[in-house]
């Protein structure tokens, strides 16, 4: 499984939770408003912290286009047998991207 597609840590949302019923299991009896309101501002603050970290990976998700990994790669420099090969090894004569992200693969020999 790639780490990518991994969902964000779940115990933040946890402790998240955790700490708003905490806070008003304490208003509850008696504590007073400020212990209230600490622990709200902190349990809120780390369920938007999760969410936070949840869109980023879905943007990153939408981000990585789809390379179609049963495609032949014709390639003359690196002779590999198909495409899944040149993404496995990263093959620079063959890949085509954009910063650090994969984004295809060329299916024909005129760009060598």
């Amino acid at each position: 499984m790639n780490i990518n597609n991994r969902h964000p840590p779940l115990w933040i949302l946890i402790y998240g939770l955790v700490i708003i019923a905490f806070g008003i299991f304490l208003f509850t009896i008696g504590s007073g408003i400020r212990i209230f309101l600490i622990s709200i501002v902190i349990g809120l603050s780390l369920i938007a912290l999760w969410l936070y970290l949840d869109i980023r990976k879905e943007k990153r998700q939408k981000k990585s286009a789809y390379v179609n990994n049963t495609q032949a790669c014709i390639c003359l420099i690196c002779n590999h047998k198909g495409a899944k090969i040149c993404l496995q090894q990263k093959c620079v004569c063959c890949l085509i991207m954009k910063g650090n992200d994969i984004i295809g693969h060329h299916s024909d020999n005129s760009s060598q």
